[in-house]
């Protein structure tokens, strides 16, 4: 065999347990404000940078809102 085909995916359904860092919160947040279903951010890393892409998604018509665990993000 030269090669294994794998059927584009239509969706992508999980849970991810990683320890808080800049990018990995930054990658969730743009991730989740790509999507049409809220996304749950458990434990995102607060600081200067993730604020801030927070406060650009918002600006761009991203709709947040916090939790208790963390954040709720979805697309416009």
């Amino acid at each position: 065999m030269d090669f294994l085909a794998i059927p584009p995916a239509r969706e992508a359904r999980g849970e991810v347990q990683a320890p808080p860092s800049k990018s990995a919160t930054n990658r969730a947040l743009i991730l989740a404000a790509l999507s049409e279903t809220p996304v749950e951010i458990v434990r995102p890393l607060d600081a200067d940078d993730t604020r801030s892409l927070l406060r650009c998604l918002q600006a761009l018509g991203a709709r947040t809102h916090a939790t208790s665990e963390g954040l709720v993000v979805g697309g416009p």
